[in-house]
Order: structure tokens, then C-alpha cells, then sequence
């Protein structure tokens, strides 16, 4: 008897050793999870551009780095600003222009069937909270705000938040020195390219890179219906990087744009065979009317917004000449919108005939007016040959 009990105490010994092993191993996976994945390689090359690229082994640690709580939880990275004068003298702009214009695509057929099939979670999500959030709203469409621009939610009010004319448009987030962070962005072209700001990308006051881009498309209220894509590479103009000092709207907006090229979702899904992408033009005129698109957190006056970067918004305005290759236009959105697009002949059901023209840089302190570079020759005429768009 005494000899059974001895190996039944043995047996229960080495369970609790196991189990304590496991619970070990266990923590220590978790622990490893917290930890962003380590940084790519920067290279700086000949044409202008500097890029940083992930191997396909850091591309897929960024995946499991990037959950959708994590995802929820990002803040927005602080959008710089400019305490100058925000009515600077400035140079009548060029005459009219006949800009270079590429079309944009449409998703591939059945996109939306493999999509559904891989993040049902997030499909579920979003159709159960677009049906609850239509009979607690009023459907009256959101009246335009005082100023130049009218401005509302997208996507919250009425069930077009995976309009073929919104997918191209999401959340890239981010890790920082700091944390993590999140901007705005959209794809631009059919080789899985999104736009978005350089200062989400690199620092150049702080001269730090940041890294861990994920991008998700038609991002609503903490669901991703069609996944995260995590980067390959990203490119930034040398420019960008040779800065120094303060943040100036009229000489850093021109500078101020990146371009990111996205390996595929969990699904095993390309990003523009499943969103589809906008067109882009440079070298246009720099008045015109345009549609302001991201995920705001704040404010002009960096006051949290209700459902603060659940949800895309829009800035209806015609925009004005800043300086050179900067336009302004009139909107009341903040921190979150960077790297957002500036499309013009906007269409919210077609992504093929609506072009991306700027992605927002910064704003004046106070003021109601987001400004970005005009694509030209300098800027995007430099990346996309480097990208590859």
C-alpha cells in the first residue's frame, strides 16, 4: 500500500513539473508576442530614394505581432504642425496644367468570397454593428461644418464601408521608439502599393526610422474584413531624410511622402486583387475640388473625436495654392489623417475613376485647413519608378 501511494506521489510530482513547464513556455511565447518583431534593412540608392525592406521571415513576424487587439488599441501618430503664419505670402499659381494622370483598378472576382471564408470573425463583426449603428442613427446625411468644406463620417451612417470606391482606403499602423502608432494610407497602384506619409515612416527631426507597417484596408470599428498586410518595402525620398530642424508646411509637405509595397494577407490574398486601387495624378493644377479621406483620431484643435479612429471621414473642399507643389484645403480633421488621400473626381463606388493627388502632411496650429504636396515630378515621379507602381 505504502509502495502505491509513494508512486502516485511521483506520478502527481512530474504532472505538476509538466504543467508548470508548459505554463513557463507558455509565458515566455506571450512575452516573446508582446516584443515587435526586429527592424528591416535601410538602403540608400542612387535615384533619390532611400528604402527599407523585411524579409519574408520578419513579414510574417509582423503578422503575428499585429492582433486586432492590438490593431484597436494603436494611437494615432502626433501630425506635425506648423506654428507659422498660415497666411504666408504667397505666389499666384501656375495657369491651368494638363496633369499625367493613371487609372486605378478594380478588385479581382471573388475577392470577397475568399476574404469572407478567411475572417468571418470580422465579417460578422461589421455587418452585426453596420445594422446596429443604421437603426440607432438618424439616416439624415451629417451637414457640412462652417468653412470651406463640408465634413462627415463615411462609413458609419450608411453601409458603404466596403464600397468597391472606399476599400483601396485603411489604417497603416506602426511601431514607434514610443509604442505604436497609426496614419492613414491607400493603395495606388495594381503591384500591392500603398501612399502614405513620409513622417510615418521615418522622423527627420529625430532622424528614426520607424518600422512594423501593417496595412489594413476598410478598417470599421475595430473590424478588418479583409485582413492586415504586413510590408516588404517602403521608400522615402532622400530629401525627406536630408531635412533638418522644424517642420514647415511651405519646404517639408513636397517632401512628405512614402510609398510601401505589401506582401498578402492571412488569407494568402494580394492587396490590390483584393481592394482594388485608386488612380493617381501629377503635375495638376493645384485648385481644384477634392475629397480628403483617413482615419482622424483628433481635431484641428487635438480634441478627441467621438468614436475617435473607428471610423473613415471625409473633408469635401476646392483646395488653394500654399506654395510651390503644396496645396491647402479647407477641413477640420487631425492626428490619424496623415498620409490619408486627396482624390479627385472622387466616386465612393468606383476606385478606378477616382484619382489620389496628395496625401495629407500637416496643418497650422488652430487652424481648419489640412495641407499636403501635389504629386509631381519631384515627389511621387521619383518613387513609384523606384516602387515600381
Amino acid at each position: 500500500m505504502q509502495g502505491k501511494k509513494q508512486s502516485v506521489m511521483v506520478v502527481l510530482g512530474t504532472v505538476i513539473l509538466l504543467l508548470f513547464s508548459l505554463s513557463l513556455t507558455a509565458q515566455a511565447q506571450d512575452s516573446a508576442t508582446a516584443q515587435p518583431p526586429t527592424g528591416g534593412q535601410v538602403e540608400t540608392l542612387a535615384n533619390g530614394t532611400v528604402r527599407i525592406t523585411a524579409s519574408p521571415a520578419q513579414s510574417a513576424a509582423v503578422m503575428g505581432y499585429w492582433t486586432r487587439e492590438r490593431l484597436a488599441a494603436t494611437a494615432p501618430l502626433a501630425m506635425p504642425m506648423d506654428s507659422g503664419n498660415p497666411r504666408a505670402p504667397r505666389a499666384r499659381p501656375p495657369s491651368v496644367l494638363v496633369p499625367d494622370v493613371v487609372a486605378g483598378g478594380a478588385p479581382a472576382a471573388g475577392a470577397d468570397a475568399v476574404a469572407r471564408a478567411a475572417f468571418a470573425q470580422d465579417w460578422a463583426a461589421l455587418e452585426a454593428s453596420v445594422l446596429e449603428e443604421s437603426a440607432a442613427e438618424s439616416p439624415a446625411a451629417a451637414d457640412g461644418t462652417p468653412g470651406l468644406y463640408a465634413s462627415y463620417i463615411v462609413n458609419k451612417n450608411t453601409a458603404i464601408a466596403q464600397s468597391s470606391g472606399h476599400r483601396p482606403a485603411g489604417r497603416l499602423s506602426f511601431t514607434t521608439p514610443n509604442g505604436t502608432s497609426y496614419c492613414s494610407a491607400s493603395v495606388i497602384s495594381g503591384n500591392n502599393i500603398i501612399a502614405t506619409a513620409a513622417h510615418c515612416v521615418y522622423n527627420s527631426t529625430s532622424n528614426t526610422w520607424y518600422n512594423n507597417w501593417v496595412y489594413t484596408p476598410v478598417y470599421r470599428n475595430g473590424a478588418a474584413p479583409y485582413g492586415s498586410f504586413p510590408y516588404q518595402t517602403c521608400w522615402i525620398l532622400s530629401s525627406w531624410i536630408a531635412l533638418t530642424g522644424s517642420y514647415s508646411i511651405n519646404s517639408w509637405a513636397d517632401d512628405d511622402l512614402a510609398l510601401c509595397k505589401m506582401r498578402t494577407n492571412a488569407a494568402g490574398q494580394s492587396l490590390s486583387n483584393t481592394t482594388g486601387w485608386y488612380g493617381r495624378q501629377s503635375n495638376a493644377n493645384h485648385v481644384r475640388h477634392i475629397h480628403n479621406l483617413g482615419y482622424p483620431f483628433q481635431d484641428y484643435n487635438l480634441s478627441s473625436l467621438t468614436d475617435a479612429g473607428k471610423y473613415l471621414r471625409l473633408c469635401a473642399n476646392e483646395t488653394f495654392y500654399q506654395a510651390n507643389n503644396v496645396m491647402g484645403g479647407g477641413c477640420n480633421w487631425g492626428p490619424g489623417i496623415s498620409g490619408g488621400p486627396w482624390i479627385a473626381s472622387y466616386d465612393p463606388f468606383d476606385p478606378v475613376t477616382s484619382y489620389v493627388n496628395v496625401v495629407n502632411s500637416g496643418l497650422f496650429v488652430g487652424g481648419q485647413n489640412l495641407y499636403g504636396g501635389r504629386f509631381n515630378s519631384n515627389n511621387i515621379g521619383v518613387l513609384c519608378p523606384a516602387a515600381g507602381c
